[in-house]
């Protein structure tokens, strides 16, 4: 035992574990990563379903089919199935699609870490055997119990962990205020119900080891409960380790805990690396226990404020890779909302579970619960967004925050100035790095392209269609793509014309970025083009028409119109001669043959890159067109799949005729092209 002590106190101890912890990852991550052993042409399938979600048509299931998992989508009609039902599944198989757009959130990466590979559209479902296992009969009682519940989209959310039924609108809030980490299942509710369980086993006079073993077979049933969520499988084996240290007096310094619980969670999955809750769990607790001793002083506020305060600084690296803002607000928001959630609503949330006559009161808490956080994340004085980092530039942000929490806690405050630098610099990234590209964005069956210049920005087009197997918004893809190119404002939101493909996600946009104008073509206003004007008029944004030969000039690049008014309205469509930096493009929108001989036949057009119009439809793209221009790239916005199969052959064959290359959404995602000292070509496909 005393052997055992003194290797459990060495520091050597340790860095050996973490070294070994990190051969482990890396040889399951790069030489052994995950594979399916499902071909994609089958057709049936045999497995237990796992996971329910039920919306108002549909019902989601995942479903463990040997040693992986697939997601099913089944319409909901008197759903009747139960977790760990053995099931027959007929239906088609997809892969799901890898995110077609720069920086955003990657479906096909975040199913294949936990092991899922397919995506079915159920066609049928047939039960072979129900379940018999009495840890499921449990947890199918539990989930039952909660569906009676007009709350029970807080109680699954606090007690399980689960999302389901909460308001997008709602949680969005929490998170732009920066307060969603409060609603993960983790560490405070671990150490409420492990007190809790400690307190009522003393009480009936179970000695200190029985009440410790008692507690934590709860604890592991409670992880079952909670389908082994990282951050709850962090704080059950951290509270292990603790309760055991505790026990046996072996006096392992809490940091060295905590780094045997981190080796324990990648040893037992080492894909928790790629999970953001597990990454804010164990980063805040890591340099809360790296500071604890100044966290605790006389005044409960000023405790309350500087573990908000740390936990902010902990966390903001990982909120500017993943989400490229920071709402530094959030701080004095987590003053109130701790104490608020941990020892008001959460045990609220308990108390109800157990005693439904108490839902009046929870509903009421929940009532000022999301009308608050919604009425504050209207206060975007202190809300902003950052240029996505690289991992060296993580890194540098974590090497500069522990630099400046040492010092600041030893009253050298000026070291804080060090991290306002940082900040200020990477705020400012595009006025110091003044970049040239066009981004041509991947919004399904529709078009939009957004023009970077320097500090100047012009998207043209917004879409209108929701993408292919990608159900959000595109406004808010959008914006987010803006964000994470350090994108705050546009100077012009250009809409080549009014169909809705092209001018559908317009007063999305408008609601949700700062524009400066909008600019219109020649053509009459329609009822698509009026309700945007509308909503300008509200916002008191300024509105025009880009008339033939109009032109807005920067530095190194200039745009101007060369198409006059149609009465059709393809024909009617912006079509923009632009130069950026050396290279000139030509973007058609939805014009035809008609409007292409038009600016044939009045402008003198050499274009090094052709945006094909009307999204490669054989009505456009004429051989004379071609022959005049002869551009070096032709690129293509269309959706996969699309009912009017854009692009068309015909147009296809006319490139190849002219030794034309060509790019086209449906096929390669996103495509951005750098002007800068050298054109590169990047790409982003499913």
């Amino acid at each position: 035992m005393i052997k055992l002590r003194t290797l459990l106190l060495s520091n050597a101890f340790y860095l050996f574990i973490l070294w070994i912890t990190g051969i482990y990852v890396g040889i399951h991550l790069f030489l052994f990563p995950k594979q399916t052993a499902i071909e994609e042409k089958t057709k049936e399938l045999y497995g237990t379903i796992k996971e329910i979600a039920i919306q108002e048509n549909e019902v989601k299931l995942k479903i463990k089919v040997d040693h992986e998992y697939i997601i099913g989508y089944f319409e909901n009609k008197h759903f009747s199935y139960h977790l760990n039902d053995f099931i027959q599944i007929k239906g088609t198989l997809e892969k799901p699609r890898n995110n077609t757009i720069m920086h955003l959130f990657n479906y096909r990466k975040y199913l294949s870490h936990n092991h899922t590979f397919y995506i079915m559209q159920i066609e049928n479902l047939k039960l072979i055997a129900k379940n018999k296992n009495i840890f499921y009969k449990i947890k199918n009682a539990f989930l039952a119990r909660m569906d009676k519940y007009k709350s029970k989209a807080y109680l699954k959310l606090f007690l399980l962990g689960s999302k389901e039924g909460l308001e997008q609108k709602v949680y969005k809030s929490f998170q732009n205020n920066g307060i969603s980490h409060l609603f993960c299942v983790s560490g405070m509710h671990v150490s409420f119900l492990t007190a809790v369980l400690l307190f009522l086993l003393k009480k009936i006079g179970i000695k200190e080891k029985k009440r410790f073993f008692f507690t934590f077979l709860f604890l592991f049933f409670y992880l079952f409960l909670t389908n082994f969520s990282p951050s709850i499988l962090r704080s059950v084996l951290f509270f292990t380790l603790m309760s055991i240290n505790k026990i046996y007096y072996f006096c392992i310094k809490p940091i060295h805990l905590f780094l045997l619980t981190l080796c324990l969670c990648l040893f037992i999955n080492p894909y928790f690396l790629f999970h953001i809750g597990f990454l804010f769990s164990f980063t805040i607790t890591f340099y809360l226990i790296l500071f604890s001793k100044y966290l605790n002083t006389n005044h409960k506020i000023k405790n309350l404020f500087l573990v908000s305060f740390v936990s902010f600084m902990a966390s903001l690296p990982i909120c500017l890779y993943n989400f490229f803002s920071i709402n530094i607000l959030s701080i004095v928001y987590n003053i109130f909302f701790v104490p608020f959630i941990s020892c008001i609503f959460f045990p609220f949330t308990l108390l109800t579970f157990l005693f439904p006559f108490l839902e009046s009161i929870l509903l009421f808490l929940i009532d000022i619960l999301e009308n608050l956080s919604i009425l504050i994340d209207q206060i975007n004085i202190m809300k902003f967004s950052f240029y996505k980092p690289n991992l060296l530039v993580v890194l540098i942000y974590y090497f500069v925050i522990s630099f400046v929490l040492y010092n600041w806690f030893h009253n050298k405050k000026k070291a804080f100035l060090l991290f306002l630098f940082l900040l200020f610099f990477h705020y400012n990234y595009n006025f110091f790095y003044k970049k040239y590209f066009m981004l041509m964005i991947d919004v399904g069956q529709g078009e939009s392209i957004l023009l970077h210049m320097g500090q100047k920005n012009i998207l043209i087009d917004t879409g209108g269609m929701i993408q292919y197997n990608h159900p959000s918004s595109i406004a808010e893809n959008t914006v987010n793509l803006l964000k994470s190119l350090g994108i705050r404002k546009l100077d012009y939101l250009m809409i080549t014309h009014g169909d809705y493909d092209h001018i559908g996600e317009a007063i999305n946009l408008v609601k949700r970025i700062p524009i400066q104008k909008v600019l219109f073509n020649s053509n009459a206003y329609n009822k698509n083009e009026k309700k945007v004007i509308q909503v300008l008029k509200e916002k008191k944004i300024a509105y025009a028409k880009f008339k033939e030969n109009s032109k807005i000039v920067y530095k190194k690049a200039w745009i101007s119109s060369i198409n006059k008014e149609f009465e059709d309205e393809n024909d009617g469509s912006l079509v923009l001669y632009v130069f950026i930096n050396g290279y000139k493009i030509l973007l058609t929108g939805d014009s035809s043959t008609t409007s292409e001989s038009y600016y044939i036949e009045n402008y003198s057009i050499k274009p090094d890159i052709l945006k094909l119009g009307h999204h490669g439809s054989k009505t456009a793209t004429s051989t004379r067109l071609l022959d005049h221009i002869h551009p070096k790239l032709a690129l293509i916005s269309c959706g996969v799949d699309n009912k009017f199969k854009h692009p068309h052959q015909e147009v296809l064959n006319r490139l190849k005729q002219y030794h034309i290359p060509y790019l086209s959404t449906h096929e390669v995602g996103s495509i951005k092209i750098n002007f800068d000292q050298n054109f590169t070509i990047q790409t982003f496909p499913a």
